[in-house]
């Protein structure tokens, strides 16, 4: 796709406009492939590359453009919730029914060793849907969330009402004997 600037544009002067729209062209170009796109990166066929996949960027950027200089590698704190990356299981399914294997499934992951191995220290534990927000349970429920579920306490679960539930981590072994004999119980 190609952006051209409208020369005679009736609103170039307007106070809104003053120190943006400064290119006379725009070209974007979409690659299906991200390899392919990568591969054009580091050739220098384009100028700009959104990396999502944390094998690459950990392991990829020994090209010529990048060890001479020429490529800026930055990551970009988040100013928003994080995007979220999860495997989830269909609790109408008999065997997920019990909350008690989802959480020895759970207790079975081991986070720590999976980031160490596949994601390459890039990513940190989720211990809610609304991580970094004001959404996310922290604590124990305030006065004003238990008024809320007093009523409902006979059809919630006792957990509800104590401290937030977190994922404990693991020993990082791959194979944590505590969380595993945890999970059997």
């Amino acid at each position: 796709i190609e952006y051209e600037r409208v020369a005679d544009y009736w609103g170039n002067d307007l106070p809104v406009n003053r120190g943006q729209n400064n290119f006379g062209r725009i070209r974007i170009e979409f690659y299906q492939d991200r390899t392919a796109g990568f591969e054009a990166f580091k050739k220098g066929e384009i100028l700009y590359r959104e990396e999502f996949t944390s094998r690459v960027w950990a392991t990829a950027y020994a090209f010529p453009a990048f060890t001479a200089g020429k490529v800026i590698k930055h990551e970009f704190p988040a100013e928003t919730t994080p995007s979220m990356q999860a495997t989830a299981v269909n609790q109408r399914r008999e065997q997920f029914k019990d909350p008690r294997v989802r959480q020895a499934i759970a207790l079975c992951f081991d986070f720590e060793w999976t980031r160490r191995n596949f994601f390459y220290g890039s990513y940190e534990r989720s211990q809610s849907c609304f991580e970094k927000s004001d959404f996310r349970a922290t604590g124990m429920p305030s006065p004003q969330e238990l008024a809320l579920l007093e009523p409902l306490r006979d059809q919630l679960p006792p957990e509800i009402f104590g401290e937030a539930v977190t994922q404990p981590p693991s020993d990082g072994s791959g194979r944590d004997r505590k969380q595993l004999s945890a999970a059997l119980k």
